[in-house]
């Protein structure tokens, strides 16, 4: 004859207003198992967002691995066209910083392949309209 082992004894209703005194688990399922698993089906914005992250990991990999954190920046800024570098020839930003243009042009070609920009018409990355149209495989807001 097998004895029914009792691992714990309820003693009473969970009417209380104290949770520490509570002494019964709630077995209802939870709202979040009707959701789960979220669906990762491919979408534009889901793809923006990841190369986004993606140009950011780059950008930061790229600075703190440079010997003058002030040419990687601005090296980045031209790259990617920031309004910080626009309307200034790669030669004026040099002359600025105190470094010559060729190490200027080397800084950029090694962030566009660190970052896997390619070279592209104007020598920085090309931004489509407002993000809504979508050509090749590069999220719709990049295009490189």
């Amino acid at each position: 004859m097998a004895i029914r082992m009792n691992h714990h004894r309820d003693t009473g209703s969970d009417n209380d207003l104290d949770p520490a005194g509570w002494n019964r688990a709630s077995y209802s399922a939870h709202p979040i198992d009707e959701i789960e698993p979220i669906c990762d089906e491919p979408n534009p914005y889901r793809q923006a967002a990841i190369y986004h992250l993606q140009l950011m990991f780059a950008v930061d990999e790229f600075v703190t691995a440079a010997p003058d954190a002030r040419v990687a920046v601005v090296a980045v800024a031209v790259t990617l066209g920031w309004p910080s570098a626009r309307g200034l020839t790669v030669s004026a930003i040099a002359e600025q910083l105190g470094v010559s243009t060729s190490t200027m042009g080397r800084a950029c070609a090694r962030f566009r392949e660190m970052a896997g920009l390619g070279v592209s018409a104007g020598g920085g990355v090309r931004f489509i309209g407002n993000g809504a149209e979508s050509k090749g495989d590069k999220p719709a807001a990049v295009q490189a």
